[in-house]
């Protein structure tokens, strides 16, 4: 068991490497093969091959990982997910902010964020941040919903705003230190400030 468990840190620590350098995929073919696979590519934005790596010291935007944890392997290889939090934009619509909790009402779960603003890149160290989450839907360039199937031109994230899921209240203490509160149920004219079940965040 305990090998096992060690075999499953270090392929979760090398995955974490090739995460840290943002590298894509699309860029690593030679010309004619990439020009083929973007002309299929869903993704309109540059970078074409997508982004991963947000993270942007001072502000809020990018990866959070809980005090303590480990950083992206967690404490449990089997749930590691479950530390984690990001504030970062949509692998389709980049233009679209969404806030993914590895664990909100003990479920892991993605959100957009009602009115998209204010975008993460901006929040810097003493702001006190309430978002709401909300669901959002993919819309193709017709206007028509796109079933995430079939491949479509012209997509776009769009909230459902008046469905608010909960509020995350965030500060930034530090340049590399969060803290975060999650309130399922609650809208953000509800919160005022942290109270006990606030969680500390680094990266």
């Amino acid at each position: 068991m305990q090998k096992e468990l060690a075999n499953s840190r270090a392929e979760i620590i090398e995955h974490d490497k090739s995460l840290n350098d943002g590298r894509t995929n699309v860029g690593r073919y030679g010309e004619a093969l990439k020009d083929q696979l973007l002309a299929k590519d869903i993704r309109q934005a540059t970078p074409r091959g997508g982004k991963i790596d947000y993270d942007s010291a001072g502000t809020l935007a990018g990866n959070w990982f809980q005090q303590g944890s480990g950083g992206y392997i967690g404490k449990d290889p089997a749930n590691y997910w479950v530390t984690h939090l990001a504030f970062a934009y949509d692998a389709i619509d980049p233009s679209h902010l969404i806030v993914s909790l590895g664990s909100f009402n003990s479920q892991p779960q993605q959100f957009g964020v009602k009115g998209n603003s204010p975008d993460p890149a901006t929040v810097k160290m003493g702001q006190l941040v309430k978002y709401d989450l909300v669901p959002w839907q993919w819309y193709k360039g017709d206007g028509k919903v796109w079933d995430g199937q079939s491949y479509a031109n012209g997509l776009h994230a769009k909230n459902i705003d008046d469905q608010i899921k909960g509020v995350v209240l965030v500060e930034l203490t530090d340049a590399s230190t969060l803290k975060m509160e999650a309130f399922p149920g609650k809208s953000s004219a509800d919160i005022k400030d942290f109270d006990e079940k606030a969680v500390i965040y680094n990266r």
